[in-house]
């Protein structure tokens, strides 16, 4: 099942690193970082994250 990964660019809790080591976990894995976005980057950049989505989901 494929999967999206999306991180804040600026996120200090758990750093995007972390999340492109995640991904490479994962057999099918799509791996996005939202500029100018911390921890929560559905909250902080919630145009640029919904789109992403959007787009993984085959909408936009």
């Amino acid at each position: 099942i494929p999967a999206l990964l999306v991180w804040g660019a600026d996120d200090v809790v758990v750093p995007p690193e972390f999340g492109k080591a995640y991904a490479a976990a994962f057999a099918d894995a799509r791996f996005e970082v939202v500029a100018g976005a911390g921890h929560v980057p559905h909250v902080q950049a919630p145009a640029e994250t919904f789109a992403l989505i959007d787009e993984f989901a085959g909408r936009a």
